[in-house]
């Protein structure tokens, strides 16, 4: 089966600099088709624009462009043809503690493997670096689930709140369900 080619309208600038919308077919990207590399400054825009469009559907806290530019060596990103289609950040609260932050996967290459390469990736980084656990907050349950994370109680990682939690806007109605993976260091 073939995959579905999805169609976007970017804008194009003529001659005259009046911008028209130009078609740009991008094939969906497998695990097998991108590369996983760490973030560069260069990288940054089109990270914040995979980012922002999980923050307007709710799903990730939003950032603003300068918080991702101050945090893109927490990140690596998956590439597919000299485009973004996945990033996700390994953020350090201990010596033995650290998250998986801002995961996300284009629209076009979600279900396809590259969320688990960026995940597998990221604790990967946090094994080499001798962390014992790495956790998630997340609205996807299952993901985390089926990449050999379990469920446990934020309250139980008081490094993780007083760094984030206690400073959310969403903090009286947060959703998140915690997970940890425990590394074998």
């Amino acid at each position: 089966m073939k995959p579905t080619q999805v169609v976007q309208l970017s804008p194009r600038r003529s001659k005259k600099s009046a911008l028209r919308p130009q078609l740009r077919l991008m094939t969906p990207a497998t695990a097998q088709d991108v590369i996983v590399r760490e973030a560069v400054p260069g990288d940054v825009e089109e990270m914040h624009t995979l980012l922002e469009g999980f923050a307007r559907q709710g799903l990730l806290l939003p950032r603003a462009v300068e918080e991702v530019y101050r945090n893109f060596r927490e990140f690596v990103v998956a590439e597919h043809d000299g485009r973004i289609v996945g990033c996700g950040g390994l953020r350090l609260y201990t010596h033995e503690l650290g998250e998986i932050v801002a995961l996300g996967v284009s629209a076009e290459s979600h279900g396809l493997g590259v969320g688990r390469l960026i995940v597998e990736t990221l604790l990967a980084q946090a094994n080499v670096l001798g962390l014992k656990q790495v956790i998630a907050l997340t609205l996807q349950p299952g993901f985390f689930a089926k990449l050999g994370f379990r469920q446990v109680d934020v309250a139980d990682y008081p490094h993780k709140v007083m760094a984030d939690c206690s400073r959310c806007a969403r903090r009286a109605t947060c959703n998140e369900i915690a997970f940890a993976y425990d590394l074998g260091v």
